[in-house]
């Protein structure tokens, strides 16, 4: 269990790193395409098409790591009222629950992934697979650092009962 989990944090680091990369570059295409188009009075025709295609890689990638870390929004309030054996069993199934959302997003993504693998960008000529394989690639990096968090969790709460 101990090697999953090293394998986890390496790969969230290796996805954090990607991440902000990314997000540099959507920042620097929004950037360019504001400056051309209020500035230099050309509007880029490929700006548009990259700031979209890259903020589709920073969610999905971002929320696999965000799984890992335990760090989505969630609403506690009735998980902390409730007595620790049935707190314990709300937090394993909504594990449970992302664990299945990450199946249904890697699933569906794969199909649509091939459904536009052919199809090119209008803005930018490069096929729609690019944009649309950040959804199983993003699917199947949730699966995996989800099961890395439950391990996590039960580790934790073996050390607090020892």
């Amino acid at each position: 269990m101990k090697a999953y989990l090293k394998f986890c944090d390496l790969l969230v680091k290796g996805v954090e790193y990607l991440t902000g990369v990314l997000l540099v570059a959507m920042s620097a295409s929004t950037c360019w395409q504001v400056i051309s188009r209020h500035v230099l009075h050309k509007s880029s025709v490929w700006t548009q098409d990259c700031s979209l295609f890259l903020f589709v890689w920073v969610v999905l990638l971002g929320s696999a790591a965000a799984v890992y870390g335990s760090k989505h929004i969630s609403v506690t309030l009735i998980a902390d009222i409730l007595p620790e054996p049935i707190r314990t069993i709300v937090i394993y199934f909504s594990q449970l629950c992302v664990l299945g959302c990450s199946i249904l997003i890697a699933s569906t993504g794969w199909t649509y992934f091939l459904q536009n693998l052919g199809t090119r960008s209008s803005g930018w000529v490069i096929s729609l697979g690019f944009p649309t394989f950040a959804l199983p690639l993003g699917g199947v990096l949730m699966f995996l650092l989800a099961i890395g968090a439950i391990i996590k969790q039960i580790m934790k709460r073996k050390e607090q009962t020892a």
